[in-house]
């Protein structure tokens, strides 16, 4: 299964289930099946500066 999720922000404009299929034949070049994988986009604030920001 492989699942799409966001926070705070929009989901940016990928077409799901050409993407889903895609990921689905990248794994059968490999002989591999897909298990489970999530897309997960979200922004966080933070208040220490860029330099001393976990990246």
């Amino acid at each position: 299964m492989i699942s799409y999720s966001t926070e705070n922000v929009r989901m940016p404009a990928i077409r799901r289930r050409e993407t889903t299929a895609w990921i689905r034949r990248v794994a059968a070049t490999y002989n591999k099946t897909v298990g489970e994988v999530g897309y997960s986009c979200s922004v966080t604030t933070s208040t220490s500066s860029p330099s001393t920001a976990n990246i």
